[in-house]
């Protein structure tokens, strides 16, 4: 697939069962419940640690619903995947939520050392305070720096990620530079850059479109319908779309070594290999009525 083709793809994936999509909406709703609440100054204490530990929950749910669409999309299904076995997405988030931390440490260890170096250099507590024009050019060269380096990691994290699926969710394949860099290498940098920098224009759309809805019932006083409608629609929306297209990016690599993965019947334990253009959709059941399997080389 060419980058066209995975935009395209991933452009239209999410609205492919809207049902779907309006359940994984939902769970996004919980997730924001605890924003939502505060922007209306709710002070409530055990409420606000209840709505709190909602989100956490409904954030793990999320991230593990993105490894399904991550594992559905690698064994070539075109289809959103349900969401029975809760606890098997559970865990699934849970994976994600360890690589995260993995990968936060060294980033929080290098923007750490970046302020000290940026405070010092620009006189430290000396002309350091909360209205001086130093600490405002430290602040915004700080955020300005920030706001690149993670511009530049999350791709590799997106990648790191997909690469942990494509190896039966082994978390250390998420830690495997050299596979993952390789992998990149063999679909092309300049392919990685453009892939990269297409869907996030798109991303960057979706995110001010949500940022409109919110703005203008923020302006009518009706902020609680723009912070619901805003992941019911578009945040969810999103994520399917980020995550159905590192997928198909990343088994680009695949489709141009010819490593398509084989079906294999669970009966008379045949096989089949994948040509170009083969999805595992495309075969319901072995000629012998066993049913396949699909896997990899």
């Amino acid at each position: 697939m060419n980058i066209g083709e995975i935009i395209g793809d991933a452009v239209k994936y999410p609205l492919s069962d809207p049902k779907k999509l309006f359940i994984f909406g939902i769970i996004f709703v919980f997730a924001t419940l605890y924003s939502n609440f505060m922007t209306t100054g709710v002070a409530n204490l055990p409420l606000v640690l209840f709505l709190i530990l909602i989100a956490l929950l409904a954030f793990i749910l999320i991230f593990g619903y993105e490894i399904r669409i991550l594992r559905a999309t690698l064994v070539g299904l075109s289809e959103l995947p349900e969401f029975d076995d809760p606890m098997d997405m559970f865990v699934d988030g849970l994976k994600v939520v360890v690589v995260g931390i993995v990968y936060t440490i060294p980033l929080t260890i290098i923007l750490g050392l970046l302020f000290l170096v940026l405070f010092t250099a620009l006189g430290g507590f000396t002309n350091f305070s909360p209205i001086s024009g130093v600490s405002a050019v430290l602040m915004g060269i700080f955020i300005i720096l920030v706001f690149l380096i993670v511009l530049l990691i999350y791709p590799f994290i997106l990648m790191s990620l997909t690469n942990m699926v494509y190896n039966k969710s082994e978390i250390e394949a998420a830690f495997k530079f050299g596979d993952i860099f390789n992998k990149i290498s063999n679909i092309g940098w300049g392919n990685f850059i453009v892939w990269y920098v297409v869907t996030g224009i798109i991303y960057l759309i979706l995110l001010v479109i949500g940022l409109i809805i919110i703005g203008f019932f923020n302006l009518i006083n009706l902020k609680i319908i723009g912070g619901v409608l805003y992941p019911l629609i578009i945040g969810s929306y999103m994520a399917l779309f980020l995550y159905r297209s590192t997928a198909l990016f990343y088994m680009s690599g695949n489709y141009m070594t010819g490593d398509l993965g084989y079906l294999e019947c669970e009966n008379c334990k045949g096989s089949y290999e994948l040509l170009d253009g083969e999805s595992p959709d495309d075969f319901s059941q072995c000629e012998c009525g066993g049913k396949l399997v699909y896997s990899r080389k």
